[in-house]
């Protein structure tokens, strides 16, 4: 038994099942993801300074680095997203390899992004345990997804795997 989403995976063969609400509010979140993306100027919540962690330690090279790749790494996010789209209508269950599995993390991760105070790597982990807000519950998802998903995609001939949640 399963309440939300049920992910098995065998040798980079994914599974993914979703509960009717699941797959609703999930798609509906990586389409506002690529609304958002598309938008320019970017929304205040989605520049690349929050999409992207700092590529080095001193805070001028990570602007420097963001300024001459930060066009094409965004590019990249809203190519993954557009092919998570592209591919998955709210389909209650679906088959993913190892490419649409990396889109789909590169997806659940910047999804983040969008109800996140502050950049997802400075953030506290969100617990659904004791989430107080709407959105720490939905970025708890989120991460609980990719999680499973990148897990399930890495078992071994063999040795397949199953999560339920």
């Amino acid at each position: 038994m399963w309440d939300a989403v049920r992910i098995t995976g065998d040798n980079g063969q994914v599974v993914v099942e979703f509960a009717d609400n699941t797959a609703v509010v999930l798609r509906s979140a990586f389409v506002e993801l690529g609304e958002m993306l598309a938008e320019d100027p970017p929304p205040r919540r989605l520049t690349n300074e929050r999409l992207f962690a700092d590529a080095c330690d001193r805070a001028a090279d990570s602007a420097a680095f963001r300024a001459a790749h930060g066009a094409r790494m965004r590019a990249e996010v809203r190519e993954a997203v557009g092919r998570v789209l592209a591919g998955w209508r709210g389909d209650l269950r679906l088959e993913l390899d190892r490419s649409a599995v990396r889109d789909w993390l590169i997806t659940l991760a910047h999804a983040q992004t969008r109800w996140l105070k502050q950049p997802r790597w400075r953030a506290p982990a969100p617990s659904t345990f004791v989430a107080k807000r709407k959105a720490d519950v939905t970025v708890a998802w989120l991460q609980e997804i990719a999680t499973h998903l990148g897990s399930a995609s890495s078992s071994s001939a063999g040795q397949a795997v199953e999560y339920r949640f």
